[in-house]
């Protein structure tokens, strides 16, 4: 059976950049075929477009920052159809001061019963953000003639990837993605993804480090027999940096670049910068 080649865009953006894979899908396999980064205010991406003929063409992205959010919240069992109301209530809670319902949009995604101060409850992941913010890329992609037909939160790429770690061995685990300035740190307990938070640590190890350690004193607070044994290490590794947060925190660290997650893909120009693009087109096509 004739399978047709199909080009797609997938698109991370991360403090003012674009870091764009074009591949190409063929019989549900992806090639990737081109890797680009662009400035959000320059006009780069806009000859870009032209050149490889991508007007009209849907594109997948991948959003971090400030503006969007990722929790874990948990309720008592209710009926399907109000779920989310009863979660954009629960939002109030977590979210800062002028973050009004009305200017938010999210989704969720169960993760099936989960203990909370001794009561079963029900956990969802929750991810979102301000509308105007993701409404912002909208228009932009508009305006240079794509088409946003998903919008994902960096969390749940790094969910889709700890899975991928096949050679691990894994079980309680905190992994870290990090760019020069922001960190987002995912944990997982027997596998399961528990907790997310997102935040700005701006190159501060002493950030990253209590940050971390106020999150898990919280989750054994209220989760039973919560541990970590290993960091897994992902993003950007700037002058050695890695090193210098497995030594603060003292446990045991795996520090994974990407040329070992998908370098046996022999792309050119990879690096760290493309780990979120290359791992959400993946994260896409497989789940077909």
């Amino acid at each position: 059976m004739f399978f047709p080649r199909k080009n797609q865009v997938f698109i991370h953006i991360s403090s003012s950049k674009i870091f764009l894979v074009l591949g190409q899908e063929n019989n549900k396999k992806l090639t990737i075929q081109k890797l680009a980064q662009f400035d959000l205010a320059g006009e780069e991406l806009k000859t870009f477009v032209k050149e490889e003929k991508l007007r009209k063409k849907e594109i997948k992205v991948v959003l971090g920052g400030e503006e969007l959010f990722s929790r874990i919240i948990l309720i008592p069992e209710v009926p399907k159809k109000e779920i989310k109301q009863i979660l954009a209530w629960e939002l109030r809670k977590y979210l800062s001061i002028g973050w009004e319902e009305e200017e938010i949009v999210f989704d969720y995604y169960p993760l099936g019963p989960m203990e909370f101060s001794l009561e079963k409850l029900q956990g969802y992941l929750v991810v979102g953000g301000r509308k105007k913010y993701i409404q912002s890329f909208v228009d932009y992609f508009t305006n240079l003639g794509l088409t946003i037909k998903m919008v994902n939160v960096e969390a749940m790429v790094l969910k889709y990837l700890y899975g991928e770690f096949k050679g691990l061995k894994k079980s309680h685990d905190c992994c870290f993605y990090l760019t020069e300035s922001r960190a987002v740190l995912t944990f997982f307990q027997n596998e399961e993804l528990i907790y997310t938070i997102n935040f700005k640590f701006n190159g501060s190890l002493e950030t990253l480090k209590l940050k971390f350690y106020q999150t898990l004193e919280y989750l054994q607070k209220y989760f039973r027999e919560v541990s970590i044994d290993q960091l897994i290490l992902l993003g950007t590794n700037k002058d050695g940096f890695f090193k210098e947060l497995a030594n603060a925190l003292n446990i045991k660290t795996i520090c994974m670049d990407i040329e070992e997650i998908y370098g046996h893909l022999e792309i050119m120009n990879l690096d760290n910068n493309y780990l979120m693009s290359i791992a959400l087109a993946y994260k896409e096509v497989n789940k077909k």
